[in-house]
Parts: structure tokens; C-alpha cells; sequence
């Protein structure tokens, strides 16, 4: 991004780490989400399964009152106003989507590798902090900007996927929504402290450049499009 003054970002949910990332890239605060430029879902409680017509997996545990002031405040912009979610923000902006969640996966705890699929990081794999339990299932409207490879089932109401000892990047790591306009990472490129974060903080300003173009809204990104998809506009992943 250039020009003499930063987007402002309003942060939906207080979260002191998210704010000091921000703040150490040049950001303004928005003290009000009519004052800014950008809205932040942060990380926090599960998403309640009731919003994507699913009942309660033994582990869920939601709260609605977040739920309905966070889903308040996305009504609050027009559909095309700049979005994005980390860990439960990607889950609930997922759910808003049109998306709904995995209730329960194993193996997101910790440090592990992700692939980026958007061409910004030569070589392709990245180093990321996760810790969530949960995880989306995208819609087709999607676009796949990073991908893992490390939970070994997936839990629903209904459904549930198991993969032996292998997935073959089947985990939604970032995403884009053109139609609402939302990037989502379930990632926590906020947490500092550990080998190496600065480089998937980086990361993660480097999707937002991608995704958004807050100099001009008339001229929406189309760096985005060019991950490569198939004939039936499925990304390809490999």
C-alpha cells in the first residue's frame, strides 16, 4: 500500500495483539467502524453450529451474544465493504459467506507448515501459528489462498471425514470471497514470540494488499483471479 496515510481498521472484538500488529505497521486505529476503512474479526469462542442449521458437537462452545453483535456489525457495511477474519473471525465470516464449519479436527495446535497457493511466497510453504479446534468448509464462491495438510478427521453433526495418516492439503488455511468482499485466515499472525513470526505476519499484510485495494474501491483487485483454476472454475490446488 502507499500514500501518505494508512487504512484505518476497526477491530471487532478487543484483542490487544491483533491492535499492536496492526500499530506496528503503520495503522490507524478506528475507534468506530464508521470511521474506518477496514473491519477486523478476531479470534475467540467457537462459532454457534444453529448459524449454518447444525446442533452442538459435545466440543462446540459458542456464545451467542458475540455471535449476534459481530454478525450486527458485518450488516452494519455494504456487502462489498472490506473484511477480514482470523481463526473464529475466518469461521464466522465463512458461516456469513455462505459457509459453514467443521465442528471438531484434530492437529491444529500449535506451529506447522501451510502452502501458499496466491504465488507470494517463493518457495510455497509457510510457517503459521494455529490454535482451533474448528474449521470452514468453503463454498465454491471461494478462492483458496493457502492450504494445510495436518488434521487427520473432521467432525459435524452429520458428517465426518477421516483420513487415515494422510490429507492431501485439504485444510482451508486463507481464503477470499469476491461476492462479500472477506479474506479469512485461520491462522494467528498476530501471535508473536515464537521462530520466525515476523515472516507469517508478513505474510498476512501481504494477502490483504493482495485482496484489497484501499486507494481506489472503484478498482476492485484482480491479482486474486490469477490462482489458477480449472475449466469448471475449481482452483487448482497442486
Amino acid at each position: 500500500m502507499s500514500g501518505p496515510q494508512m487504512p484505518r481498521v476497526y477491530i471487532s472484538t478487543p484483542c490487544s495483539d491483533t491492535l499492536d500488529m496492526f500499530l506496528a505497521k503503520g495503522w490507524t486505529i478506528a475507534l468506530n467502524p464508521e470511521h474506518s476503512d477496514l473491519l477486523c474479526f478476531t479470534g475467540g469462542a467457537d462459532v454457534s453450529p444453529f448459524l449454518y442449521g447444525e446442533r452442538p458437537h459435545q466440543t462446540t462452545h459458542f456464545s451467542s451474544l458475540r455471535d449476534n453483535k459481530e454478525i450486527a456489525l458485518w450488516k452494519s457495511k455494504p456487502p462489498k465493504f472490506p473484511k477480514i477474519g482470523i481463526c473464529r473471525g475466518a469461521q464466522l465470516g465463512n458461516v456469513l459467506c455462505g459457509g459453514s464449519l467443521w465442528q471438531n479436527v484434530d492437529n491444529h495446535e500449535g506451529r506447522h507448515p501451510a502452502k501458499d497457493l496466491s504465488g507470494l511466497m517463493s518457495p510455497g510453504l509457510i510457517m503459521v501459528s494455529s490454535s482451533h479446534h474448528q474449521m470452514c468448509r468453503l463454498t465454491p464462491e471461494a478462492l483458496p489462498l493457502a492450504v494445510a495438510k495436518r488434521s487427520l478427521f473432521k467432525e459435524g453433526e452429520r458428517l465426518m471425514k477421516s483420513y487415515g495418516s494422510f490429507n492431501n492439503w485439504d485444510d482451508p488455511e486463507a481464503f477470499f470471497y469476491d461476492n462479500f468482499n472477506f479474506l479469512g485466515v485461520q491462522f494467528h499472525p498476530e501471535w508473536s514470540g515464537y521462530p520466525m513470526h515476523e515472516r507469517c505476519t508478513d505474510y498476512f499484510f501481504q494477502l490483504l494488499d493482495l485482496c484489497f485495494d484501499f486507494e481506489d474501491d472503484d478498482e476492485h483487485i484482480d491479482k486474486v483471479h490469477q490462482v489458477p483454476r480449472d475449466e469448471r472454475g475449481i482452483p487448482i490446488l497442486g
